[in-house]
């Protein structure tokens, strides 16, 4: 059933540049880049298999009524290599970075 919980990054706009935290892809090898080129997140290992998954989320509680959640910015943080290396990320998962604007119901309730 309904938890009650507001996903901000569906409330940000569901934005697919920011869907993603998790990224097992070997971008290194594709048909218009040479392996030095891309990325890949050293933490998979080479034999992983390969996909993009949105593990990562925030929420908030939707529970009170007339309560409002405003979300000015969603955004990936740590989603690069630290440069100048091609594959040393700071996790293996992406962080998420978000302004958020929680507005109370009129009554207070």
């Amino acid at each position: 059933g309904d938890l009650g919980l507001v996903d901000f990054w569906k409330l940000a706009g569901s934005d697919p540049t920011t869907r993603n935290t998790w990224d097992t892809v070997d971008h290194r090898k594709t048909e218009t880049k040479s392996e030095d080129d891309g990325t890949f997140n050293q933490y998979y290992g080479k034999n992983t298999r390969q996909y993009t998954e949105r593990y990562d989320r925030i929420y908030g509680s939707a529970s009170r009524q007339q309560a409002e959640w405003r979300v000015s910015s969603f955004e990936l943080i740590a989603n690069k290599p630290i440069p100048p290396s091609k594959k040393h990320f700071l996790s293996d998962h992406f962080g998420i970075a978000t302004e958020i604007e929680y507005t109370e119901p009129p009554d207070g309730s």
